[in-house]
């Protein structure tokens, strides 16, 4: 009997999202060829800016959420990040 690892959701550039615009693609493409359902992609850091367009390329290309933090250092999701987003 051979064993089946069975992927729900994996992570792309985490923690900090620092990989460079050629190494993401390699990730989340591996994570697809391993029937990954769910992808957590953390994006280079972006200004107050870049955000509200990113979100909404984010939108169109059919993902179902964002989210604005990870949990994983300060300062954390604050209504500074999420108001603006609201309204995509």
């Amino acid at each position: 009997m051979s064993a089946v690892l069975y992927t729900s959701g994996d992570l792309v550039s985490f923690p900090f999202g620092m990989d460079t615009k050629e190494q993401k693609p390699s990730q989340y493409l591996g994570s697809l060829e391993r029937e990954a359902k769910e992808l957590d992609i953390v994006m280079n850091f972006l200004t107050q800016e870049e955000k509200k367009p990113a979100v909404e390329l984010i939108a169109k290309s059919g993902m179902e959420f964002v989210k604005t933090s990870k949990g994983f250092s300060f300062p954390g999701a604050t209504e500074e990040n999420v108001k603006p987003l609201c309204s995509i």
